[in-house]
Order: C-alpha cells, then structure tokens, then sequence
C-alpha cells in the first residue's frame, strides 16, 4: 500500500519548472549536427556559424523576444504589487504627494498590465513554451488578491466592488484558459498543471477575502447592516438603566461577538436583539477580568478603541447616535483626558482597515483548514522552484558565462547572449522571492496587527467566562488542543510584547502633523510650475490656486491637545466662539462684531489675519503664543486645501478666500516681506461703516486692537479663542470627506470629530448663537 509521504514525494519531484525552453534532448545542447555536453572547446575547432541576432545589448534582446517582455512585465508587475504591499497600509501616516501618486499610479496600472502579461504569454509559440511563463501567470494573480494593506485605494473603489469584482473574474478565467491551452501533459508534467491549478484556487480565495472586506466596507452592503446592530444595541443600552459609562467597570460597550451573536428584529420597538447566544464580548467583560498580567492596560485600550471603531460607523450610515447630548458621554472622554487622543488615534486606525484593507476579511483568524493546506503546498512548492529547479538551471547556465567563449557560440548553444540569460536568471529569482516574501511578511504583519490583538483578548475572555461557568472541556486532549492553539504560549508573549511596545513608543497611525498655511505670507504666490504640469496632464494633476502655498507642516504637539479639551471641559459641551468674556471686553471698542461675522470662513479669515499680524509683532515664545498661531495656521491650511472639512460649501468658502487673496495683492502692491505687509496693513485706516469693510481690513483692525493688550495677556485669549473655534468647527454630518482624508495622512479635524461623537456632540450649533454664547 502505497503511503501518503510517498504520494507526496512523487509529486514533489515531479513537479519541475524551468526558466528556459526545453527541448526534445533534455539536457544536451546542440550545436550543428554535433552535441556539446559543456566540456572546454579545442584550440583548433571552427568557430561556429555566424548568426544575425547575436547582439549584446538588453534593449534590443527585450524588444525582439516575447519570453524576456515576459520576463520583464512579470518582474514589473511584482514590484507594483510589492510597492503596494509595503506602503499601502502606510499611507495613512503621509501626506507625501509622491508616494500617493505612485501607489495610485501602481494601483490602476496593475490590472491592465497583468492582462497585457497573460496575453502575451498566449502568444507564445508552443516550441518557445517556458514553465515559468505559467509560472508568472498564476503567480501575478495570487499576488494581485494577496495585498492585505490595500484592497481599496479610495471609498469609491470599494462603493465599486462589483466592477472590481467582475475584473477579477475576468483575470481568473483569463489564466484559466491559458493553464488548460497552454499546458503539457506528457509524462510527469500533468504533476506540474496540478501545481499551477492549485496555485489558481488559492489566488481565488484570496481575492474572495478581498472581495468581502470590500461588501463590508460598502455602504450599501455590510456596513449599513453591522452599524444598524451596534445602533440599536446602544439605543436598548441607553433606554435601560445601565451603568455609567465612563466607568470602565460597568461600561457596555461593544467590542467582538455582535455579527454573529444578534436576533434580527421581529416585534416593536423593532431593534436588534444582541447577546443572546453569550458570544458578546463588552468592555466591562475586559476590565473586570482577574488576569491582570496577560490583559495589560496596553491590551485594553487597544480594545477599547475597537469599541469606539464600531461606534464611529454609524456616522457614515446617517443611524442615531444614541448617546447624543448625553452628559455621561461628554463625562467619558473627560475623563479620559490627554489619553483620549491616543484611544482615538488607534480607533480611526482601525477604520482606515475597515475601509482600505482585508483586515476586516482575515478575522477572526480561524481559516478553514483546506485554506491553510492549500496556502501550505502552495509556498511549499515555491520553495521547490526557487531552491531546486531555478537554482538547477542557474548553476547549469553559469558555464555560459566564461570569457573566452565566443558570443555567437554562447547564444546559438543557449539561446540568449550572456547578458540575456543573466537577466533571465536574475528576474526570475527576484519573481519568485518576491511573491514568497510577500505571502508570508503579510501572514506575520497580519498575525500580530491591533486586529488581531482584539480578537486574541476577546477569545481569551470568552474562553475564561466559558471555564468560569463550568462548561470547559477538561482531559489531556482537550488541553493539547487549547495550547497548541495558543501557540504554547509563545503567541501570547508575542502579543503583549507587540502591544507594551506601540504604548510604550507611542506609535503613530497617522501623520500627527498639521497642516499649515498664511495668507498674508502666500498672498503673492503664483504656482507657475504645477499649473503647467497640469494643462501638460490634461487636468491629471489638480491646478493649485492662486496664493495656495502650504507653510511646512507643524508638529501636534501636547500642549495643544491639552487647550482643546481644556477648552471642551470649561464648554461643559456647549461650544461656542469666543466664550472669553476677558477677549469680549477688551473688544467692544470695536464698531463691527468679531463674534457675529456672515460665515464661518469670515471668522477664520479675519482672526486668521489678526493672529498673523500679532505673530509678526513680537518674538514670545510661550506655549499660548505656539497654541494660537498653530490652530490659526491650521484652520487657515483647512480652508485653503480641504474646504469640504469646515461648515461653509466649499465652492463658497473658496471663492472667498480667492476675494481676499485678491484684495491683498490690491493693498499690499509689490510688499514681499511678511513683515512689511502686517506693517502695512496696520496702518490702512478702516472705513466707518461695517458693510464697507473687507475681511482683510476686517482683520488688520482686529489686530491693533489686540496689540493694546498685553503681550502675554494677548496670546493666553486668542490660544483659548483658537481652541474655542476648531471644536466648534469639528462636528460634522459629511463623515466621508474624514475617510478620504485618513488615506492621506488624517487630519487633526477627523480626531476632533470623533472625540466629540463619542462625547455625544453630534450638530454644530447655529454661529450666531454660538458666538453670543
């Protein structure tokens, strides 16, 4: 009886790839009517007959031979692939426009290439038919379903996954036919079809594991269906007389269990029924947990930013937000104080995955079996290729790389000139370990992910209750099993280790900078250079505005965390501009109202260029002055380069803004410093009536009236009138203007936003009644 370890290495060996054409006398190579098996020519054999294609140069030997623009395209395609591997997930933490540009470039390129790659390997002639072509083919698909860091490079890819969707069955049909027109089945090579289908299937999963993270993520499939759960669970949580909330202890929470845990509705009040199978798991389960040396307050806030994460959601889905003006709500992120940035800097890190990667596909990590055993021979057999058979041909046709063989001997023997089968051999190792390395650095980033830290303290929890309640499986079997799982403790180590670590370091899942800009330093800024590159792109790259120069970026800094939720508590929840009643007084000398402007972009403007001039006047260097001017800057940057962000439409908004630009180049004339334009402005004299003045002047006369106060005084009002102003610009009801800008590097806006959801501050107050607050 035949074993299967025997089956196995039957096959095993009987699977051989090979980077070259194989003829009819493997193994020998032919030259004339004679055999050459490598041994050194004699000093008096002819030289062999000359050929035409003997050239050396790689470029014309690319351009003339479809199996190296095979070759090539493979290699081209796998480092697209890579590119988007290795910086895809990291794009949330860069605003850098390069690096955006090209994995959008290595996005939308991929799809086309790879068809353009299988057509071509199509028409090869059967007599000119290389193993590795297959090869390539199977392996770019697999890769093109493999990138768990970015399986969507904005929201309207994944409101599109029917498209993308249907280009992969295109793709997968394409390869297909190729394996079955393409392939030879004569003595052991239907071992290698075998393979190459096995490879097919498992590219197959993988992209259904795209596919899905895609309809979770789609508003009009899974995400309306798992934020309705979360809504309705907090609506019965709120209605009932629970526990407070910003208590841990007692905190109900949802973190893990609630998707395949929930009844649909049947009967009035018409919610969701969760909880009833005992799969939940809630926050309060976490915290109150004994086993304080494995569930590390590192573990815990990773889980509870998750809780947070599927709060969050239901803003995209226009659900009630139960916990709305709830003051336990606003008493729970107080309480969390400068510790809340870091919850929410981790929470719109797991919805930057939710949009824009598998993650949400790949857990909980329990693939099934036939999964695992495919991905096993797979990479197994990978491993075969790369080390046996490349290696194999690589060590045979290194005898082609002496000297003193004559050239046109070399390429009539092997086919290609030196330099030819020199790139061959190096672009398919590459190929190969690139989509090995691939395949398994994701597996290892994926296993040890915030992700998967939620669902590893999630299924310990469940499995401690399980015990706690009597219904633990007990014997020598049950306990291998639970170990063997748990890695023997190995895993576990691994994770808190992972966890201590981003705590400890402080790891950044966005750019933690703001964005900045002046008006009255870029008023003159004319971008020549990229409007060009625009008309030369037909629109491809966006014209910038004109006086649209970004400042360089700032730095968030603690200090000016603290004076927004210094600024938040003080609020008690109630926002408004320019509650200071010290700022008011010092201002009634003034004819016009600085609170009561037509819109919100009056008010950034005006105190934007008031803040400048005060900036521009002295060299103090306290945290209030460092507060002030960067929210001005910031609020400034928002309303010059992401409108959609701040109150007013954004076509309004610029169009006031390209006014007052315009309005300085009139008043300024040819100033160029910064320094003489906010000596300049102070002394334009302001007309008498309000409606006749401009937001420039408007903002100059603001200017000299603080100059009168003092120095120190001065900067301590206009850091809390700063403070004041962004909060009250962060609640918004246009969620996906803050997903699109987590793809870019996040902005300081997105955290605000999310910080006072979770506070229960949903609306933004009328601006009148905000600034006579």
């Amino acid at each position: 009886m035949v074993s299967v370890r025997e089956v196995l290495s039957y096959l095993y060996t009987g699977m051989s790839v090979s980077m070259f054409t194989v003829g009819d006398d493997v193994g020998e190579m032919s030259l004339g009517h004679g055999q050459w098996d490598g041994s050194p020519l004699p000093a008096d054999a002819p030289p062999p007959p000359p050929t035409t294609s003997g050239s050396n140069n790689l470029f014309t030997l690319i351009s003339a031979d479809k199996g190296l623009q095979i070759n090539l395209l493979a290699m081209v395609s796998a480092v697209l692939i890579g590119f988007q591997v290795v910086l895809g997930s990291r794009r949330r933490r860069t605003r850098n426009k390069i690096i955006v540009n090209m994995l959008s470039v290595a996005y939308n390129v991929s799809f086309p290439m790879f068809v353009y790659t299988i057509g071509l390997v199509q028409s090869v002639e059967a007599s000119e038919r290389i193993d590795s072509q297959l090869l390539w083919a199977v392996g770019l698909l697999l890769l093109l379903g493999s990138v768990d860091g970015m399986s969507a490079f904005s929201r309207l890819d994944v409101e599109q996954s029917k498209g993308m969707q249907a280009q992969h069955i295109v793709k997968t049909i394409l390869v297909l036919w190729l394996l079955v027109s393409r392939s030879d089945l004569s003595e052991h090579r239907w071992i290698l079809l075998l393979y190459f289908l096995l490879c097919w299937v498992y590219s197959i999963l993988r992209v259904a594991q795209r596919m899905t993270a895609l309809r979770k993520a789609s508003l009009v499939h899974g995400l309306v269906r798992s934020a309705k759960v979360v809504a309705d669970y907090m609506e019965e949580i709120h209605a009932s007389s629970g526990g407070k909330i910003h208590d841990m202890a007692t905190c109900k929470y949802l973190v893990l269990g609630e998707e395949e845990d929930t009844i649909p509705p049947s009967k009035a009040p018409y919610l969701s029924e969760v909880g009833g199978k005992g799969k939940v798991v809630t926050i309060d389960m976490i915290w109150n947990s004994q086993e304080e040396k494995l569930l590390t307050p590192a573990l815990k806030d990773t889980c509870l930013s998750f809780a947070l994460f599927k709060l969050l959601k239901r803003r995209f889905c226009g659900l009630p937000i139960a916990e709305k003006g709830d003051p336990e709500a606003l008493q729970f992120v107080l309480a969390q104080g400068d510790h809340a940035f870091r919850l929410v800097e981790v929470e719109l890190s797991f919805l930057y995955d939710f949009f824009y990667t598998k993650y949400p596909a790949l857990f909980p990590p329990a693939a099934a079996p036939a999964l695992r055993v495919i991905r096993f021979l797979v990479l197994l057999g990978l491993f075969k290729v790369l080390l046996f058979d490349f290696a194999q041909d690589a060590h045979f046709y290194t005898i082609f790389f002496d000297n003193t063989l004559p050239a046109d001997f070399v390429e009539d023997i092997a086919g290609y000139p030196v330099t030819g089968l020199i790139f061959i051999l190096i672009n398919n190792i590459l190929v190969a370990v690139l989509i090995l390395s691939i395949d398994i650095l994701q597996n290892v980033a994926t296993g040890y992910s915030n992700w998967a830290i939620v669902h590893y303290v999630c299924d310990y929890v469940r499995r401690r209750r399980t015990e706690m309640d009597g219904d633990g499986r007990k014997g020598l079997r049950m306990t291998a099993k639970r170990w063997w799982k748990r890695g023997f403790g190995i895993r576990r180590a691994m994770i808190k280790w992972v966890a201590a670590r981003r705590a400890r370091k402080g790891a950044h899942w966005w750019d933690n900078k703001l964005g900045q800009y002046s008006l009255l330093n870029s008023c003159g800024y004319t971008a020549s250079k990229t409007n060009a590159l625009s008309l030369l792109t037909l629109r491809l790259m966006e014209k910038t505005g004109q006086g649209r120069k970004r400042e360089e970026d700032v730095t968030l800094t603690a200090g000016i965390e603290t004076a927004v939720l210094s600024s938040l508590r003080e609020s008690n929840g109630r926002l408004s501009v320019g509650r200071s009643h010290e700022l008011r007084g010092k201002l009634l000398q003034l004819h016009w109202a600085p609170f009561d402007l037509p819109t919100t972009t009056h008010t950034v403007l005006v105190w934007h260029i008031a803040t400048t001039i005060c900036a521009n006047q002295g060299t103090d260097t306290s945290d209030s002055r460092l507060v002030a001017t960067t929210l001005s800057g910031y609020c400034a940057y928002l309303l010059a380069f992401v409108p959609d962000m701040l109150p007013d439409h954004s076509y309004k908004a610029t169009q006031i803004l390209d006014a007052v630009v315009l309005d300085a180049r009139e008043c300024l004339g040819k100033t160029q410093s910064l320094s003489d334009r906010c000596s300049e402005l102070l002394q334009l004299k302001a007309p008498d009536k309000e409606q006749d003045m401009s937001i420039l002047i408007l903002g100059a006369d603001l200017a000299s009236k603080l100059l009168l106060v003092e120095k120190r005084r001065t900067w301590d009002l206009l850091a809390g009138f700063w403070a004041d102003l962004v909060l009250f610009l962060a609640p918004s009801d246009k969620p996906d203007i803050h997903a699109d800008r987590l793809a870019t590097g996040g902005e300081f806006m997105t955290h605000l936003w999310a910080l006072l959801t979770h506070a229960g501050i949903v609306d933004r107050p009328d601006m009148n009644a905000a600034s006579h607050a």
